[in-house]
């Protein structure tokens, strides 16, 4: 047991070096100039190993933003959790927001790194397609839908996530000023208050 504990930490390291190694190259040299050697070889791994802990260069750039979707995945998924999906949501995009002004010059400049480079903005969206997977597999638990046919469950799923997104860039292009958990947080009330609920007939006129 406590070889297996010891095998853990070694892995955690390897895999925050990593990280933390990429993100300085990223820094000095640019998403694109960086090579995955060069960060294996200030970390002293192989490549295969370093695509065992991330499968692409654009995931281990946008490993922060990749962890917080996951964390948000184990709370929505967890068959014993107490709050519904909407609850859920509204606090992490509150967080996120306060920790986004808690910190808004090292948030501006991530979002300056990802807009340099079409690779990071594919890797954008894909997270972003995972909320909008997790959050409709929530809804369609907490509203006895299919989360994959039912219109009005991706419907609200997808404004969700991206109505997020939407709101942290209007923040972003005003140079981060106005109400950013205002717009989140609207966001979020905006679908709760005028969406049909997941089952209802989207489709009708």
């Amino acid at each position: 047991m406590s070889e297996l504990s010891l095998r853990e930490r070694k892995k955690q390291r390897t895999r925050t070096a990593l990280i933390e190694v990429s993100r300085r190259l990223f820094e000095e040299q640019g998403y694109d100039a960086t090579t995955l050697e060069q960060i294996c070889e200030q970390v002293e791994v192989s490549v295969p190993t370093l695509l065992a802990y991330f499968e692409s260069k654009d995931r281990l750039a946008l490993a922060a933003e990749y962890d917080t979707l996951e964390r948000f995945r184990q709370i929505v998924l967890d068959p014993e959790r107490d709050a519904d999906t909407l609850t859920s949501w509204r606090d992490v995009v509150e967080r996120g927001a306060t920790g986004v002004l808690s910190r808004r010059r090292a948030y501006v400049r991530r979002l300056e790194f990802i807009d340099s480079s079409p690779a990071l903005g594919r890797g954008t969206l894909a997270v972003l397609q995972g909320y909008e997977d997790v959050l409709a597999q929530g809804l369609a638990r907490d509203f006895g839908t299919d989360p994959d046919s039912d219109l009005a469950t991706r419907l609200m799923a997808t404004t969700l996530s991206f109505g997020n997104q939407s709101a942290l860039r209007s923040w972003f292009a005003e140079g981060g000023k106005g109400d950013l958990l205002g717009a989140v947080v609207g966001v979020v009330d905006f679908v709760i208050e005028r969406f049909p609920r997941p089952g209802a007939d989207v489709t009708s006129a």
